[in-house]
């Protein structure tokens, strides 16, 4: 039985144990027509087989903390999701104010961004947030946004990020980032329309892990130096404002469940009853924080009965029998034997110490010239274009001081590593793109005036093993240079 890692092994960006996994006036969207036509399995079930979000627990066993039952329990999130093809329109979004452009955190600017394929009929779920996200086709591409409105004919969004349909499902140390608190896309375990129960009734349920959501009060206060979410979240609400305690709090990032002895004889609605099939088998991740509300993420779509009509048929109705009862069952996971990958095979998940640990994101300084271009969010590179020759330097530090929005958010202002590389440990350094960008990587003191290892590789193609130094406190200097031909680059650093 795997117990769930000791949390302030988090603080220093030590190896988890691989099963803590428990470690916007607005036409009717289209998004119905386009999930029934569209072919990609991607769009209709994302992310890997070997994704959180897919994988199956063995025997899991539960804390003993109970849900409040002022946690009015029903299905109010939702989110909208397109599906673009080759043939639908490129589409430019600004920022809210129209002048610094849509924030771009794996990006550190502010800047438009230009969707190559927009699908019509796009619009705004209800609720604050008016989450959407698009699939692109032509790439694989989620491309997710966080309040994104149609005003006055301009498309405008607060926040922006983008991943691969095929991927992990939650963010990684190297791109931490996405628009749900914890560092995944509103996509992410959120019930679907086409996943709804139809003639085969409830025994035809959401095969895949839920996104679920907790009021502040049920969610682990934490501070400067203790707290924050665990894996596989990789983030949370900035500022410290979860007001919980244990053992009746959980941080963002936990495994809840139905036990097996869970009676689905109770409940009486179709949806709810998928609903607790899935719970008993796959689980639902706290992801975000919403005021007095135990709730699970759905898909919006206006113009079709969608998971609240088919769960309860009222809308935001907080007095429904069965998910109150499903609410009262919910436990959190704290070990499991082992996990099942969504192929049904035996899978150990990687800790975020065998992932890819470095970002490309910057801030760059310039070392000589001027910096051109820059690490692009979608392409997952540092792309130059051709013109005058520069060297691009960044670097992290480790430790680096707090962050006053929390350790987990260290990598944001680029002051350290989400998960830092262990000293002594075998590393491969491999360095991909294409062009005449090369790169290196070299461990100082934090002053930069010792050097313990300079990396013997720089252009793409290239791999090297060695070991990290064995210095606790360190600089990482990373280093580009644009001969001027320009390219595009990316440094990995993966445990041997």
């Amino acid at each position: 039985m795997s117990a769930l890692p000791d949390r302030r092994s988090l603080l220093v960006g030590a190896a988890l144990a691989a099963p803590a996994l428990v470690l916007a006036k607005k036409a009717l969207p289209k998004s119905a027509a386009h999930a029934r036509a569209a072919p990609d399995a991607a769009f209709r079930a994302p992310y890997s087989a070997r994704s959180p979000w897919k994988a199956q627990p063995v025997n899991p066993t539960f804390d003993s903390g109970i849900i409040p039952s002022s946690e009015y329990a029903y299905v109010p999130f939702q989110a909208s999701v397109y599906y673009a093809r080759a043939s639908d329109p490129s589409v430019t979004i600004v920022g809210p104010d129209r002048g610094t452009g849509v924030n771009v955190p794996d990006e550190i600017i502010h800047r438009n961004i230009v969707l190559p394929h927009f699908p019509a009929g796009v619009a705004s779920p209800p609720g604050g947030d008016s989450e959407i996200v698009i699939y692109d086709s032509t790439t694989g591409l989620l491309h997710s946004f966080w309040q994104m409105n149609y005003r006055d004919g301009q498309w405008t969004a607060n926040t922006y990020a983008v991943e691969s349909a095929a991927g992990w499902g939650f963010g990684t140390p190297s791109r931490p980032y996405n628009i749900r608190a914890s560092g995944c896309s509103p996509i992410s375990g959120a019930l679907r329309n086409w996943e709804l129960p139809d003639s085969r009734g409830a025994s035809n349920y959401p095969q895949h892990a839920l996104a679920m959501g907790l009021g502040p009060d049920s969610i682990l206060r934490d501070s400067i130096s203790w707290g924050g979410p665990i894996y596989p979240a990789t983030s949370q609400d900035q500022g410290f404002h979860y007001t919980g305690t244990a053992p009746d709090a959980w941080p963002i990032g936990t495994l809840f469940m139905l036990p097996p002895s869970f009676d689905l004889g109770a409940l009486s609605t179709e949806g709810a009853i998928a609903i607790a099939r899935t719970l008993m088998k796959f689980g639902a991740y706290l992801v975000d924080e919403c005021p007095n509300t135990c709730g699970f993420y759905c898909e919006s779509d206006p113009s079709s009965i969608g998971w609240p009509d088919k769960s309860y048929g009222l809308f935001g109705h907080h007095s429904n029998g069965d998910f109150t009862t499903i609410r009262d069952a919910l436990r959190a996971v704290t070990a499991v034997d082992g996990w099942l990958d969504g192929d049904g095979n035996p899978w150990t998940p990687p800790s975020w110490a065998k992932m890819q640990l470095l970002s490309m994101r910057g801030p760059w300084r310039a070392r000589n010239g001027t910096i051109a271009g820059g690490f692009d969010t979608a392409a997952d590179f540092f792309i130059a274009p051709a013109g005058a020759p520069f060297i691009a330097q960044r670097v992290i530090q480790q430790p680096c001081s707090p962050n006053a929005r929390g350790w987990w958010q260290n990598w944001a202002d680029s002051g350290g590593w989400f998960t830092a590389p262990t000293p002594g440990r075998r590393y491969v350094l491999s360095v991909i793109g294409s062009g005449a960008l090369t790169a290196s990587l070299s461990v100082w003191d934090q002053a930069l005036s010792a050097n313990y290892f300079t990396s013997s590789i720089k252009s793409p193609g290239q791999r090297q093993k060695f070991s990290w130094p064995n210095q606790t406190s360190f600089a990482t200097l990373l280093e580009i240079r644009n001969p001027g031909a320009g390219g595009r680059i990316r440094l990995e650093l993966v445990a041997a």
